[in-house]
């Protein structure tokens, strides 16, 4: 018990003092260890994930089920199916965050109930889709531009990429009546 006691106290307070090469060991692992828990805290502020995959849990952050009384499975599939967003080339100046808006905006505007929502994958950039509440299918998903359905799941890949989370946007669209008349002479900048 005594050589347990001593041993404790020899690492509280050693009984010789480190040599001047022991010092600077102590000291590099201290600002090594010290630069460490910056770095993995900034990480974690920066990401909202640790640095190392085993420390982060799956989020299921899923929209709650948005069921509408008014509208179909059938309703939403004409109203995609009326919808020309999927005709415009994806690329430079139209993406997928453009898609979604027009298709929610177009829908808000003819009656369909509908929301952005944002797929945030583990490691990279996340994605956008819309939603559409039905009384008879739950929520469907579309991916805007091409009108597939798809079906979205925290912790299953899409687009070759791991979902971190699924978001509903919740803003409000402009309604139809409130927006600026349309000029065509304005030119894009």
């Amino acid at each position: 018990m005594k050589a347990v006691i001593s041993k404790i106290q020899d690492v509280i307070k050693p009984r010789k003092k480190l040599t001047r090469k022991q010092s600077i060991i102590v000291c590099v692992i201290f600002v090594v260890f010290m630069i460490a828990v910056v770095w993995f805290v900034s990480y974690y502020e920066e990401t909202g994930r640790y640095p190392l995959a085993f420390l982060n849990r799956p989020e299921s952050i899923l929209p709650p089920e948005m069921h509408s009384k008014e509208q179909t499975s059938q309703q939403v599939i004409d109203f995609i199916q009326s919808d020309d967003t999927d005709a415009i080339p994806y690329g430079f100046g139209f993406n997928c965050v453009d898609a979604t808006f027009r298709i929610w905006r177009n829908a808000t505007w003819k009656g369909t109930t509908a929301y952005p929502i944002v797929v945030q994958y583990n490691e990279s950039l996340g994605h956008m889709v819309i939603a559409f509440p039905t009384n008879d299918r739950g929520d469907v998903f579309i991916e805007p531009q091409s009108d597939l359905q798809i079906r979205l799941r925290a912790g299953q890949n899409y687009n070759g990429r791991r979902i971190r989370g699924i978001y509903v946007l919740n803003y409000t669209p402009l309604p139809l009546g409130d927006s600026p008349p349309f000029d065509p002479n304005i030119k894009p900048e």
